[in-house]
């Protein structure tokens, strides 16, 4: 089903969609100004943030609207502008941005995240994942993984998953293990479809889409992405097959399935 399809069935109106993420985007480049205007670090830290987290929200609209090239410019400019603030979240952004693995790698490299870490211990975590996406082993980053092993309970991202659940992906994208991924994939495939479940039920702020969570998570996306692109430099597709396999909610598995396709170019 196209994706403009799931939003007419499911009750999201284009239009709102189209005019919220014009002003997320016009918001995003005046605080991205602003941030580079600023004359204190503390006002061009909160500008960057800003300026992120807008860039991100057009991004996840443009995915509902299936607009593959707004949401690669919006998901790198949300990417560039989280990493310019030390937090490796911006890596996960760059996955919905279509960066390859082996470019997710080259840009913590470029941001300098191997050798100074983040301004947030946890977003290591978000290293961690993208690192072991494009091929690096459990020992290329046993630094930054023993940084965090203590803090496996801690949530984070939007749908506060533990850290631990990302740390167990990390390991199984750097075994390659098919099994072992599906494992540690599950919950957060698990976490959309029950966000999706509760979300839907306020239908006022479900067709406003006045929630923190967004039908098009970049926090889930972005994982799915990293992990169908690692499955699939190794001749292989993992997550596209597993979705009619497990119990999510049917407008879960519906978007999430249609995001893939979109975002590996397989939409018709």
């Amino acid at each position: 089903m196209p994706l403009i399809s799931f939003l007419e069935e499911f009750g999201l109106d284009a239009q709102l969609i189209d005019r919220d993420r014009e002003m997320s985007a016009g918001l995003a480049r005046a605080h991205a100004r602003r941030a580079l205007d600023a004359d204190s670090e503390d006002t061009r830290f909160l500008h960057g943030l800003a300026a992120a987290t807008e860039f991100r929200r057009a991004g996840a609209h443009s995915i509902l609207l299936s607009d593959r090239c707004a949401a690669v410019g919006h998901f790198r400019e949300a990417g560039q502008s989280y990493c310019r603030l030390s937090n490796p979240y911006g890596l996960l952004m760059f996955a919905c941005a279509e960066y390859s693995p082996s470019d997710l790698v080259a840009s913590a490299k470029e941001f300098g995240f191997f050798e100074r870490g983040a301004s947030d211990r946890l977003q290591l975590t978000y290293l961690l994942l993208a690192a072991a996406a494009g091929g690096w082993g459990r020992d290329d980053f046993a630094l930054q993984h023993q940084a965090i092993s203590g803090s496996r309970a801690s949530p984070i991202g939007v749908l506060g998953l533990p850290v631990g659940a990302y740390l167990d992906l990390t390991h199984a994208l750097a075994t390659g293990e098919p099994d072992f991924l599906v494992r540690t994939l599950l919950p957060f495939l698990m976490a959309h479809s029950t966000a999706m479940t509760y979300a839907m039920e306020n239908r006022h702020h479900w067709r406003m889409m006045a929630m923190p969570f967004h039908p098009a998570e970049p926090d889930i996306l972005s994982v799915i992405f990293m992990v169908e692109a690692a499955m699939r430099k190794r001749g292989d597709k993992l997550v596209s097959g597993l979705l009619g396999m497990i119990p999510l909610l049917p407008a879960s598995a519906n978007l999430l399935h249609n995001a893939i396709l979109e975002h590996f170019g397989e939409a018709h």
